[in-house]
């Protein structure tokens, strides 16, 4: 994981660093200082990063979720446009035995 190397480099960097200005409490007051900022600093960006992740986890299940929803209504679409294509044939056969019929008639009535 990057963000583990990176503290562990943070890590063996602060602690060269402390070594080396031992000679002075005030140094290494200091260093002691600076790493643990360093330190809540790793922390709080791990946090944001497991957060971010999460977050990213929900968001692709969403997405996930729509697409399965796009695809049900692409098929009730297509169910749809069988049905009225079905419906539309129907009526124009209605319609052609009716002109027929209405035909008959007149040509009894002439």
């Amino acid at each position: 994981m990057p963000v583990l190397g990176l503290i562990c480099v943070i890590i063996l960097f602060a602690s060269l660093h402390i070594e080396s200005n031992s000679r002075s409490i005030v140094d290494t007051q200091h260093s002691e200082a600076l790493m643990q900022q360093v330190g809540e600093a790793v922390v709080a960006t791990t946090e944001t990063v497991e957060q971010l992740a999460e977050h990213l986890d929900i968001l692709a299940k969403q997405v996930q979720q729509q697409g399965y929803q796009i695809l049900a209504i692409g098929e009730t679409v297509q169910t749809l446009a069988e049905n009225q294509d079905l419906a539309m044939e129907q009526l124009r056969q209605q319609m052609s035995e009716l002109i027929e019929a209405l035909q008959q008639i007149s040509a009894t009535l002439e």
